[in-house]
């Protein structure tokens, strides 16, 4: 296998024990809500940022646009979290 194969297969995996975590977390009943909803939320962070920078190869972009791919995720996944808990 090519060194860009192995990167991209490890990438996918990642995705998928991210995925089955997320799915445990969710569906744990002796999990605090709060805690899953967070979690949860950090885990679809770091899979968005693997796909962006992995997949559609942002992490050989400009620092400039690396940076705002990385702060647009950060807004992205933050207000979800604040909008989740006000309506809670």
């Amino acid at each position: 296998m090519q060194k860009a194969q192995i990167r991209t297969a490890i990438i996918w995996a990642l995705l998928l024990i991210a995925t089955g975590i997320s799915f445990f977390t969710s569906h744990h009943h002796e999990l605090n809500p709060n805690v899953a909803y967070v979690s949860i939320c950090i885990l679809s962070y770091c899979k968005c940022r693997m796909v962006v920078m992995g997949f559609m190869e942002v992490n050989h972009a400009p620092v400039g646009w690396k940076t705002f791919f990385e702060l647009w995720m950060m807004a992205v996944i933050g207000e979800i979290v604040i909008f989740g808990f006000s309506t809670l």
